[in-house]
């Protein structure tokens, strides 16, 4: 149906373009397919965007991405290097294009490396703009990310105070900035986030990202950074912001987690917030949830336990991730995990295989448990993920 759309069509009216849903469905099944399979394919997506010469060819791009991700990387590998250097170099959308190389170098493409470093050396605008390892960037590049991302964090504070704030953009930015200036904290430039992050008519969304990359990265903050955050914490309400758009539980649990880190918001404070978001909506129950998964454990069990069991299926998968972060081996934090990973569907699974593949380190054996139960779960996408966190466990365990 994707390479030859037209037979699909000559046997079933679509109102739809069968070449899109087509890859929309493809990316669902292409993690339980053999590696052959799966080479073949990614060999039929690539050569059908270098075949497509018309503008629809970005619309078609957009599930192309999932298919790649859903592939192992020995199957990315077997594609031919030069369908893969032609598929990229004809995709004329630059975010699109610099995802694919990133995605394509993430399984160990040599010709995605090598097109990403000859962006950077180049100074390609676009390279860096879309840059989602700083670990490739020399100290030169990291400083024109820094120098970009400042400037664009001073705009965006100056005109939400001379015309209120804007929505639909903004938060990318700063969060960038802060990622940038954690890379290389000898040119960091953290005055134009303050200011961004204490003006109260700035929206939510505009700082958003930047607050959960800091809490994420809490370790690599700078003390006399924490110093200045501390002091802006208390001058400016809480980070105080413009919801815009957004409900603002979302945001108040990301400056309450900060509060708590920087010393400024209690335990006995966030119970109260937990407790309080927990009887309402579930957006109100997902900030309770995101609110203890930013924290390492310092919680109890029993709130951890009761949203793992929420009726909702998101809120359910944004707390069961949490529960790896908690530095007890208390047996209820084992029972609610299995229970979670064990309910219907795959989204609290794969939400738990997603944190284990990105980690290393956790401070309980229940990572191990977690690992060993999501290798034998009924989604290939969560037994790849699985196999993905036991493989990067094992190597950090023979360092």
């Amino acid at each position: 149906m994707i390479a030859e759309p037209t037979e699909f069509g000559d046997r079933v009216r679509a109102s739809f373009d069968p070449r899109y849903f087509g890859l929309l469905a493809l990316a669902t099944v292409i993690p339980a397919a053999s590696p052959q399979v799966q080479a073949s394919a990614l060999a039929a997506v690539l050569d059908l965007l270098t075949r497509e010469a018309d503008p629809r060819q970005t619309i078609l791009f957009g599930p192309v991405l999932p298919v790649v991700r859903g592939a192992a990387d020995q199957a990315v590998l077997q594609v031919e290097q030069s369908l893969l250097e032609r598929a990229v170099l004809d995709i004329h959308h630059p975010p699109r294009r610099w995802a694919t190389l990133h995605t394509l170098r993430a399984a160990g493409s040599s010709l995605a490396t090598e097109q990403i470093a000859a962006g950077i050396s180049g100074d390609d605008p676009d390279a860096l703009e879309n840059l989602q390892d700083f670990e490739l960037l020399k100290t030169d590049g990291l400083r024109k990310i820094i120098e970009g991302e400042a400037n664009t964090c001073a705009e965006l504070a100056a005109e939400a105070v001379a015309i209120g704030p804007s929505f639909g953009g903004g938060g990318r930015a700063a969060g960038r900035l802060v990622a940038a200036n954690l890379h290389a904290p000898e040119h960091a430039s953290w005055s134009p986030l303050h200011g961004l992050l204490a003006t109260p008519q700035a929206t939510s969304e505009s700082k958003s990202l930047a607050l959960t990359i800091l809490l994420t990265q809490w370790d690599l903050v700078p003390e006399n950074e924490r110093s200045d955050l501390r002091e802006l914490y208390r001058s400016s309400d809480g980070l105080a912001a413009d919801p815009g758009l957004s409900r603002p539980e979302p945001y108040e649990a990301l400056t309450m987690a900060i509060g708590y880190v920087l010393g400024e918001v209690t335990e006995a404070e966030l119970r109260r917030s937990i407790l309080t978001w927990l009887p309402g909506d579930t957006i109100r129950r997902h900030a309770a949830a995101t609110l203890l998964d930013r924290l390492s454990g310092g919680l109890s069990v029993d709130l951890r336990e009761m949203l793992c069991a929420d009726p909702d299926v998101v809120i359910r998968a944004a707390a069961a991730p949490g529960l790896l972060e908690v530095a007890s081996d208390d047996p209820r934090l084992s029972e609610a995990m299995n229970i979670a990973i064990d309910g219907p569907g795959c989204s609290v699974a794969l939400a738990v295989a997603q944190r284990l593949a990105a980690r290393t380190v956790f401070s309980s054996d229940l990572a191990a448990q977690a690992i060993a139960r999501l290798q034998s779960h009924e989604s290939a996408r969560v037994r790849k993920l699985a196999y993905r966190a036991r493989a990067r466990a094992d190597l950090e365990s023979s360092k």
